[in-house]
């Protein structure tokens, strides 16, 4: 009995870890969590990857971008993650758009879970960027992965989703971008 109470208490807690409220939070007016709103433009800032080779800038306005906020650990991620890459080519990219994976960092969010996470796919992948003290993050968002932004080549947010996904949706949106 101990344990189900245990299990019940402890169940909200693992819940709000990857995405607060239900599964319709969507980055909107109504989400107060979302500080980029869809027809508005990035804001300035840039995340490294985690070879501290590349550096994305979202001033940047060379191509369409899919920006890709993740946590390793978060089990909607792990949903997310796999539909994206349904789109990708062997070379890990999706053609005409820049592919930005951004894993935050913070409590229970280290590099080495985040390479690791990456890493177990077994495949090529896009670069994944990562942002230890969640600065990149938190200019988009406050709370809540998995966050796809599909930026247009002007740097303006034409579609956003706080929520899992599906590759159709994603392709839709991709296409609206290129």
């Amino acid at each position: 009995m101990k344990k189900y109470l245990l299990l019940l208490f402890c169940l909200p807690f693992a819940m709000a870890a990857c995405n607060p409220g239900d599964e319709t939070v969507k980055p909107d007016a109504d989400d107060p969590y979302t500080h980029v709103k869809i027809g508005q433009s990035v804001p300035a800032g840039s995340v490294t990857d985690i070879t501290g080779t590349l550096t994305y800038n979202t001033m940047q306005r060379d191509s369409a971008v899919v920006i890709y906020m993740l946590w390793s650990e978060c089990q909607d991620c792990h949903r997310q993650t796999p539909e994206l890459l349904s789109l990708t080519d062997a070379d890990g990219r999706i053609p005409g758009v820049k592919l930005v994976c951004v894993a935050r960092g913070g409590t229970n969010a280290s590099l080495d879970q985040a390479t690791a996470y990456w890493a177990s796919f077994g495949r090529p992948m896009p670069p994944l960027y990562y942002d230890p003290d969640r600065a990149f993050y938190n200019l988009f968002a406050s709370q809540s992965v998995p966050r796809l932004y599909f930026v247009d080549r002007s740097g303006v947010v034409r579609h956003a989703s706080a929520v899992v996904t599906d590759a159709a949706t994603i392709a839709r949106f991709i296409d609206d971008i290129r």
